[in-house]
């Protein structure tokens, strides 16, 4: 059986923790364990070193994952030798890396390239990212157009965008490259390990039990600063409403959480943040949760927020509405394939209308449909990656012109 190497370059060297580089850890664990049968001989996580391959024997897991604050291990890797039914897969930040030579010298090799596509924001919004990412991001994208077996997209929103990109500038490919949609799994997260003591200083025990109208509202945001994301929208409206309750006791309250690292062009937000009076009061702020002190807050939360501009998926909408937790969403295309009709949604970008949301949330403990998630919506990295390892084997075999039955 072919072996299915999983690209992890970035994860493994940058000591992030954010969406994509869940991703990448998620499904290259459960694909270890998932192995030998599911169509593949054993799956192996791989790196780009100076233009050749390395097998890096174990991704370990990031320290927040972990549990542990430990500096991330030095990289024990050894040489690949190619073979020619290799797999290769592209689920990381591989558009920062000069990763092309390697790329075509495996598929030289007889290799069959696999992408997972996550979004065409660079494209779509370039003024929310660093000068110079959109033309890297670009030529990727092209580079996998024209390399790739099948693309793997993390929702039908992206897959729709991206084969309307590719009919503009490669239609000859339109037709003979596949086009998947595979959502993200949903858990995932530690959980049971008790919260440091600023976790708790948060939402005391007695604030998190009751859900009476006395009960302050805990709104939870989970994701990078960065300017798509809408954090200053969020502070925005929550400032409003603690005016009103500060000049009305008998309002209900409302916390705010923020968990998520800082990523660029948010020096404004991250200095308002700092500095904000409610800082510490009503408003919490944290950089470095592990993956079970997350756990936590969305355990403890009333609702998660969730006002981004631009997403290719959403991972935080998933990980919230796998544990029962009501969302409130900007209102997009993206959003509405994740979470549904009967999540609630506000006018993207607009901090009038997530107040009055705010507001109604407040007054109205019925607020949120108690029948959301529908069952089903949200799936496990278990069900996600056997479907992701069925569809990449049936992708080959096609190939070559023959196919197997789903186990």
């Amino acid at each position: 059986m072919p072996r299915l190497l999983i690209e992890c370059t970035r994860t493994a060297r940058c000591g992030l923790h954010t969406g994509i580089q869940r991703v990448v850890r998620r499904i290259t664990a459960v694909a270890q364990r998932l192995t030998p049968n599911h169509g593949f001989d054993c799956v192996i996580s791989v790196v780009i070193e100076a233009g050749r391959w390395y097998a890096l024997p174990k991704l370990m897991p990031h320290v927040r994952e972990a549990g542990s604050q430990s500096a991330p291990p030095h990289l024990d890797i050894e040489p690949l030798m190619l073979q020619p039914d290799d797999h290769l897969l592209l689920v990381d930040a591989t558009w920062y890396l000069d990763a092309w030579p390697a790329i075509v010298n495996a598929i030289d090799h007889g290799a069959q390239l696999h992408v997972i596509w996550h979004d065409l924001i660079p494209l779509q919004h370039p003024e929310f990212f660093p000068q110079g990412l959109a033309p890297r991001f670009q030529h990727h994208l092209d580079q996998v157009i024209q390399h790739a077996s099948s693309i793997q997209c993390v929702s039908a929103t992206v897959r729709a965008q991206l084969l309307s990109y590719i009919q503009q500038t490669a239609p000859d490919r339109a037709d003979n490259l596949e086009l998947g949609v595979q959502h993200p799994g949903a858990d995932g997260l530690q959980s049971g390990i008790a919260p440091h003591e600023a976790l708790r200083a948060m939402w005391p025990a007695h604030q998190t039990t009751g859900h009476d109208d006395n009960s302050p509202l805990r709104l939870l945001a989970v994701g990078t600063l960065e300017p798509r994301k809408g954090h200053a929208v969020l502070l925005d409206a929550c400032e409003a409403i603690w005016r009103d309750v500060d000049a009305s006791p008998a309002a209900r309250d409302l916390l705010l959480c923020i968990a998520g690292a800082p990523g660029w062009q948010v020096d404004a937000l991250l200095e308002r943040l700092q500095h904000h009076p409610e800082r510490g009061r009503r408003l919490f702020v944290f950089h470095d949760l592990s993956d079970a002190e997350l756990d936590w807050c969305y355990e403890h939360a009333s609702c998660l927020v969730y006002p981004s501009l631009a997403e290719g998926y959403g991972l935080p909408i998933a990980e919230a509405g796998w544990r029962g937790l009501p969302v409130l969403l900007s209102d997009t295309e993206i959003h509405r394939e994740v979470a549904g009709p009967k999540a609630r949604y506000f006018a993207p970008g607009d901090a009038i209308a997530l107040e009055q949301a705010l507001r109604q949330c407040q007054s109205n403990l019925n607020f949120f449909d108690p029948s959301w998630p529908e069952p089903g919506r949200f799936r496990s990295w278990r069900d996600m990656t056997a479907t992701l390892m069925h569809n990449l084997r049936q992708t080959s075999l096609i190939a070559k012109g023959h196919h197997e039955p789903h186990h």
